[in-house]
């Protein structure tokens, strides 16, 4: 697909994925960013459960009970 894709826009595969890496960070998303999961596959994206805390990626369900009923608002 990523073949198919690379001959399509008439470029390389190098150049595909800088601009990939390029577009992420400019939007700040991953792969996983749960702002971008369908509401139906929630439940099975580890990302939602794993908010970020001063920049450091925390696992909500290890963090007071207030922080884990604010995280689920």
């Amino acid at each position: 697909m990523l073949d198919e894709l690379c001959s399509a826009l008439g470029t390389s595969k190098s150049t595909l994925d800088n601009m990939a890496t390029h577009i992420r960070e400019l939007l700040n998303i991953g792969a996983l960013d749960p702002a971008l999961t369908v509401p139906s596959k929630l439940d099975d994206n580890p990302m939602v459960r794993m908010p970020s805390v001063n920049r450091l990626v925390v696992d909500i369900r290890f963090m007071p009970l207030e922080a884990q009923h604010v995280a689920y608002e």
